[in-house]
């Protein structure tokens, strides 16, 4: 969910930079998936991701990503399985998000929390960890971030950019 369907880095760094006097986050320079090693105080930097109870509720949709999902859903059973990292604060903050943005996903039937996603299985995967990607699911799309960057070693993974390049992959199927 996180950095596919909203974008959360922005938000969560401009809250530790507001939070943390004698440190900056800057985004731009993060090009590891180890958030915590490009600050002074990564438990604070958890902290803040852990307990802002505003935190996930208000961050913005990647572009069309809201707008594909739509789509898809007329042809796939949408699934979202995220992280919560053990926080009810979290929890809720992704729930309210799904219920504002995607109000056809049945968050009681179709949103897992979970921190092994590889639990959870599907035809196409989509997500930003390619860790993730490493499972023998069918689809496997890897959205591009400066983070993620390293090469991929594993199989069938399709990296791509943007929700339209999803939507024109996804066509060919249905």
């Amino acid at each position: 969910m996180d950095e596919t369907i909203c974008y959360l880095l922005d938000s969560w760094a401009n809250l530790y930079n507001n939070t943390v006097a004698n440190d900056h986050l800057d985004i731009s320079k993060v090009t590891e998936w180890d958030l915590c090693s490009y600050v002074k105080y990564p438990s604070v930097l958890m902290s803040l991701l852990l307990t802002d109870e505003n935190l996930f509720e208000n961050l913005p949709p990647v572009e069309d990503a809201v707008e594909v999902l739509t789509e898809l859903n007329k042809f796939y059973n949408i699934r979202i399985v995220t992280d919560a990292s053990g926080s009810i604060t979290v929890l809720y903050g992704k729930l309210k998000w799904i219920k504002k943005h995607l109000p056809f996903v049945d968050t009681k039937r179709d949103v897992f929390f979970t921190s092994n996603k590889n639990a959870i299985k599907g035809d196409i995967i989509i997500d930003d960890g390619p860790y993730i990607l490493e499972s023998d699911d069918q689809g496997k799309i890897l959205m591009d971030r400066r983070y993620n960057r390293t090469p991929i070693y594993h199989s069938g993974v399709i990296r791509v950019k943007t929700w339209k390049e999803i939507y024109e992959l996804l066509q060919e199927d249905v």
